[in-house]
């Protein structure tokens, strides 16, 4: 176990976009999304083990799908 707060950069501009894409996270086991800073597009997350961006973030794209177009 190795936790740290990661941050994550995001394509997503809407706040309803970044509000899912954070809440997803926090749905993920060893994750909790705790801040987003929605002009720079950052999520900063807390996570046990360091994992690779996609891992966090894997709905992002259908997120954009769905809602940013």
């Amino acid at each position: 176990i190795d936790p740290v707060i990661q941050e994550i950069d995001s394509v997503l501009a809407k706040p309803l976009s970044q509000t899912m894409l954070a809440n997803s996270i926090t749905y993920t086991p060893g994750t909790v999304t705790i801040d987003v800073d929605v002009p720079k597009k950052l999520l900063y997350v807390g996570v046990i083990n360091p994992r690779k961006r996609e891992e966090v973030i894997p709905l992002e794209p259908y997120i954009e799908r769905w809602i940013e177009k």
